[in-house]
């Protein structure tokens, strides 16, 4: 079932449907130099869990904050996405799923470098190969007409995966902290072309022990409507 506020996006600017839009998959895999396959992403025997032409929305953004007390200006996308069904979820079936990606922490670690997934479903997007059957809902999501706020869940964030990650320095020793806690909203304006966000999260070390908090000011203006593959 389609969450409301794509809904209304849809209707302010509609979602095309078939065929993934190639905008929109290249946007999401821009992220980490990697391009949608389409032949690949239909070939036999991959795991499509889910149904084809998943209705989602990129938006071009910038992030603007402190990390550790490190300032920091990149560039990034957010997407939302039609809900994952998952089944035996302990905090609620999502309305939207939530992607918010900037540069990659694990394989390049830079100031301020995050990726953000409400659903481990998602994580097919930036490794780059079909989804797993592993559909694990880690945050709480609740919208309005025209916000959507985002909470980890914090019972089972921490160890659940290495994707939800950010880094706080650069170069091949820096740290790599995991999202526990912590809050991240987004507000939509002029029919869903503009987005205004927070993100005000904490993390905790995947190396050493210690945590980080992480707060950013997010702007931008929407990219492209289309279909993901999955």
């Amino acid at each position: 079932m389609k969450s409301l506020i794509l809904l209304a996006i849809s209707t302010a600017l509609p979602i095309a449907a078939g065929e993934p839009s190639t905008e929109m998959l290249d946007a999401v895999h821009q992220l980490h130099a990697r391009y949608a396959d389409p032949a690949e992403a239909a070939a036999p025997g991959k795991d499509r869990n889910a149904a084809s032409g998943r209705s989602a929305c990129a938006w071009t953004v910038t992030l603007q904050g402190t990390v550790q007390g490190r300032p920091f200006t990149r560039p990034g996308t957010l997407v939302l996405a039609d809900p994952v069904s998952s089944q035996g979820t302990s905090n609620g079936q999502n309305p939207l799923e939530v992607l918010i990606v900037s540069g990659s922490p694990a394989i390049s670690p830079s100031v301020g470098a995050i990726q953000y997934f409400t659903n481990t479903f998602f994580t097919y997007l930036t490794s780059g190969t079909a989804p797993s059957a592993a559909q694990l809902d880690v945050a709480y999501v609740s919208t309005t007409d025209t916000k959507v706020v985002v909470q980890p869940d914090s019972r089972i964030s921490l160890g659940t995966a290495f994707f939800n990650i950010f880094n706080a320095a650069s170069g091949i020793t820096a740290n790599i902290y995991q999202v526990t806690s912590g809050q991240l909203d987004f507000q939509f304006t002029d029919d869903f072309k503009s987005v205004d966000g927070n993100i005000n999260i904490v993390g905790s070390s995947y190396f050493f022990y210690g945590t980080s908090p992480y707060v950013a000011k997010v702007k931008g203006t929407l990219l492209n409507c289309g279909t993901l593959p999955y």
